[in-house]
């Protein structure tokens, strides 16, 4: 278990934060339940979680209107 993590859920879906940047998806997600819980949440709460790899920005989930 990753506190942190956990955290970093708790604020995307409490709306603390607003999206989620990260460098490379290995350090974001360790394990696939990680990835499938942020996927959820993500697809729940309509917030980005956005990867910056090489300088090239990938867009995993963009935020749709309401």
């Amino acid at each position: 278990m990753r506190p942190e993590f956990r955290q970093l859920l708790a604020d995307l879906a409490n709306g603390v934060i607003d999206g989620v940047t990260f460098y490379d998806l290995d350090r974001l997600v360790r394990q696939p339940r990680d990835l499938e819980d942020l996927i959820d949440l993500v697809e729940y709460v309509k917030r980005p979680v956005t990867g910056a790899t090489g300088g090239r920005m990938n867009l995993i989930n963009e935020a749709r209107p309401a």
